[in-house]
């Protein structure tokens, strides 16, 4: 995994990091929001309390800087670094590949505090001409030493391992190869035992026997996956039903100081209470289930009870 990891973002170094991965200050106005515009970047839905956290701690300490981040420029603008001007910077827009959650809650802060310097220049790293499969790897690395980062959760990966589903397969399980489910486990970092090998040195389908169930409920299309859909998004603004959520610890800024406590965060989702849901075959019984949970009526854990009726 890890010489995988370096050979892609070697590749993107050399062809498509701009000024040789030095830093660059922009201001935050120039940014477009991943799932804005013609082009779409978004790689996970910014969740409202950690953009919260992030202004309680900016607001305690204006100067903190947790990470540079991660920029792509306006496909229409700049499609290739070989056209880069860097007399244009302030000029161009961008897509936020990696920091949405801090750029989302430094927006808000400049509506708050007005030609606020500290709130509007951001200093970034900038790629041009990458792909989409490129700039949502490129999402999961970048913050690899961010001590306030998030890191990629079930639901991130549930959700990635969908949509490489639907662009490559064409949302039909039958084009799913036991090597793209292997690369799909790769991508989003889940182990796999990779002991054994059949003849030929073609992959088989016993390295998967551990995450079978999340496999499966990532290839879910249609109705259905539009309701876990819902689900999953529901989870991460902590609306289920008898969801359980945890207080994060306090963040220590300059000077040893506590800073201020921090709101509810959930935790992370696991695959528990879906794996019950891969043994039923009527579908317009896991419709009507999955339905319950989006309408509060059931919770995860009832939901799972159900499906073994």
């Amino acid at each position: 995994m890890k010489t995988k990891q370096n050979a892609i973002q070697n590749h993107l170094r050399k062809n498509k990091l701009i000024n040789g991965g030095k830093t660059s200050e922009l201001n935050v106005t120039q940014f477009y929001r991943s799932d804005e515009g013609q082009f779409q970047y978004q790689i996970r839905n910014a969740h409202h309390l950690h953009v919260h956290n992030l202004k309680t701690l900016f607001r305690y300490n204006p100067y903190a800087h947790m990470v540079d981040y991660v920029v792509l420029f306006y496909p229409n603008q700049v499609p290739n670094k070989e056209v880069f001007d860097r007399t244009q910077c302030f000029d161009y827009k961008y897509y936020v590949i990696g920091g949405n959650h801090l750029v989302e809650a430094k927006r808000q802060l400049i509506e708050e505090y007005p030609g606020n310097y500290l709130f509007e220049i951001v200093k970034c790293i900038i790629y041009a001409g990458l792909t989409e499969t490129e700039a949502a790897l490129l999402a999961w690395y970048h913050n690899a030493d961010n001590e306030y980062r998030i890191s990629m959760t079930f639901i991130q990966r549930v959700k990635f391992i969908h949509n490489e589903f639907l662009e490559k397969s064409g949302g039909d399980t039958t084009k799913v190869s036991l090597s793209f489910q292997k690369e799909c486990c790769m991508e989003t970092d889940y182990q796999i035992e990779d002991r054994i090998k059949s003849k030929g040195g073609k992959v088989n389908s016993e390295l998967f026997r551990g995450i079978d169930n999340i496999l499966q409920l990532a290839f879910r299309i249609g109705e259905i996956w539009e309701l876990i859909d819902d689900i999953l998004e529901m989870w991460e603004n902590i609306v289920i039903k008898n969801q359980k959520v945890k207080r994060s610890k306090p963040i220590i800024c300059t000077n040893s100081k506590i800073g201020p406590e921090m709101k509810q965060v959930r935790d992370d989702m696991t695959i528990t209470p879906w794996r019950t849901l891969q043994g039923v075959k009527d579908e317009k019984l896991v419709k009507s289930i999955l339905c319950r949970v989006k309408s509060g009526e059931f919770s995860l854990e009832e939901m799972c009870s159900e499906f073994q009726m």
